[in-house]
């Protein structure tokens, strides 16, 4: 990916997951209300400390994209929980979004992680 564009790509899904996660913290309850029902079920734990820690790494991911420091952890971290939140969450008015926040953060993962973990999950060998 060219410099530039990558640079951009970070810098507005850094800018988005910071503003998830406040969103996410300040207002919990709205967020377990998209959760569908056999999802809250089959879960089988609580689910307010589920939406704080989604919360928390989104923030965390925010200001990792935006700082440049190990972004292919969180970009790993929120592809895989929006992965998981597009399946407990199923089709939706925000489901078009989910889909491209979970490419845009695969594409900063498979973009910035180190040669070892490409090799080790066969992406670009």
């Amino acid at each position: 990916m060219q410099k530039h564009a990558f640079l951009v790509l970070r810098v507005g899904l850094g800018i988005t997951f910071l503003w998830m996660g406040a969103l996410v913290l300040l207002h919990p309850s709205v967020w377990a209300n998209v959760i569908q029902p056999w999802a809250r079920i089959g879960l089988g734990v609580p689910l307010r400390p589920l939406i704080t820690a989604a919360g928390v790494i989104d923030l965390i991911a925010g200001a990792s994209f935006l700082l440049n420091l190990w972004t292919w952890v969180p970009a790993l971290l929120v592809s895989l929980k929006l992965l998981l939140l597009l399946v407990m969450t199923g089709v939706t008015d925000a489901t078009v979004a989910m889909v491209g926040l979970f490419f845009s953060s695969l594409a900063v993962f498979v973009q910035s992680a180190p040669a070892a973990v490409r090799r080790a999950l066969r992406i670009g060998v």
